[in-house]
């Protein structure tokens, strides 16, 4: 026997005033929803996420890095005048690493140096600040006084040693009274060691 359902007026009228109330309502609970922020944390507290109406916020700590899954743009850093040079280096004298002649005031960054040793014995190099007066050049005046030691390397026979420094060594590390320039020079090491020196390096 198949089964007839009837409904009334009043069912009809009261349904559709139901429908239209959900329609109604539904913008306003997902305004609502959207509005609130919602907090996302991970089970030790290390990583904490913050979603509200501005976007999302995310922070991490060095023991819980973030893992990323995609691309990360980021933002460039503001370019900087390199300064770059490759010298050779005898045995017995002070060469300036970079040509430019610094005042008291100046200060640069070595980021990284690299040391080629051609000879075939084992050659021992140094770059460091020094002195020059008030000369013009950093090759026209006695070095003096000699700055400490900014990178020391040990650099077997026919073998280079490249330094990265992520973190820059800041030259010249002592106050000259006037003009200054960046040297490096070997020690210790054969008479006929023939090396190498190329030095990276900013302005401050």
């Amino acid at each position: 026997m198949r089964k007839e359902w009837t409904i009334s007026t009043r069912g009809v009228v009261a349904l559709m005033v139901g429908v239209i109330a959900a329609v109604l309502l539904l913008p306003m609970a997902a305004g609502a929803v959207s509005s609130s922020p919602v907090f996302i944390t991970s089970d030790d507290g290390g990583v904490t996420a913050n979603v509200d109406g501005n976007g999302l916020w995310v922070t991490a700590n060095p023991k819980n890095p973030l893992p990323v899954q995609g691309v990360v743009g980021a933002v460039p850093a503001p370019g900087r005048l390199q300064l770059l040079r490759r010298v050779d280096v005898p045995a017995s004298a002070i060469v300036a690493a970079l040509p430019n002649v610094f005042h008291s005031g100046d200060e640069i960054a070595i980021t990284s140096v690299i040391f080629a040793n051609n000879s075939g014995a084992n050659a021992n190099v140094s770059v460091f600040g020094y002195g020059i007066g008030g000369a013009s050049s950093c090759g026209s005046a006695l070095p003096s006084p000699l700055g400490p030691d900014l990178v020391v390397a040990s650099v077997p026979a026919h073998d280079s040693v490249v330094v990265p420094l992520p973190a820059p060594a800041e030259a010249p590390h002592r106050t000259f009274p006037a003009n200054w320039c960046l040297g490096a020079a070997q020690f210790g090491s054969p008479a006929a060691a023939d090396v190498q020196v190329t030095v990276q390096a900013y302005r401050l």
